[in-house]
């Protein structure tokens, strides 16, 4: 995985915290995915509406 830069990354500073904060953050998702139904809402699709004109 590719880190973004930031102080609290390398060297001495590492944060001891980080691969914790990574496999809590996958869990939650993971039970997420696995327990809820997420999906489009049949039945309260919305009503779109036109402004303007098209682009020619």
């Amino acid at each position: 995985m590719s880190l973004p830069f930031s102080s609290t990354i390398f060297g001495r500073r590492i944060c001891p915290g980080r691969l914790l904060a990574d496999a809590s953050v996958f869990i939650t998702v993971a039970t997420c995915l696995a327990v809820l139904d997420i999906g489009p809402a049949e039945q309260l699709m919305p009503e779109f509406k036109t402004y303007g004109r098209p682009v020619e």
